[in-house]
């Protein structure tokens, strides 16, 4: 019935293994294509936020940190009061000095965010008190004179 034809038949199983070979193939292709999508996606979404964390977020960070704590600064000031003098003082000189140093590490990119890190693990407080003591500079000197008229 087959005429001599040596071509394989679907009896023969023959048909069905280059079914699932094509089959396996077709995968493995598709699981390499994949795979290099996802590193592909994976490296662009790692630059995109190391830029924006040394370009955009520096920045912010620096300026959510001065205003806050400028703030908590002078909430500090004011419930001392004028009891401390010397403290405020020290605090607006090496503030004014240490601001410009601040300014500078965000300037350069990543070493803001090493700088804050070092803080944070050193002792942040004085940090930030004199990064915030150079943000209320002008504040300060309204308080004393609003000190010294009563």
């Amino acid at each position: 019935m087959n005429g001599g034809s040596n071509l394989p038949t679907l009896k023969s199983g023959a048909i069905p293994i280059v079914v699932v070979v094509v089959v396996v193939v077709v995968v493995e292709v598709v699981e390499v294509v994949v795979v290099e999508v996802e590193v592909v996606v994976v490296v662009v979404v790692v630059v995109v936020i190391v830029v924006v964390v040394v370009v955009v977020g520096c920045w912010l960070l620096l300026l959510v940190v001065v205003v806050v704590f400028c703030w908590l600064l002078l909430l500090v000031v004011v419930v001392i009061g004028c009891c401390c003098w010397w403290c405020w003082l020290l605090l607006l000189v090496v503030g004014c000095c240490c601001c410009c140093l601040v300014l500078l590490f965000c300037v350069v990119g990543c070493c803001c965010w090493l700088l804050l890190v070092v803080a944070v693990v050193v002792g942040c407080c004085w940090l930030l008190l004199v990064v915030g003591g150079c943000c209320c500079f002008w504040l300060l000197l309204l308080l004393v004179a609003v000190v010294d008229f009563y």
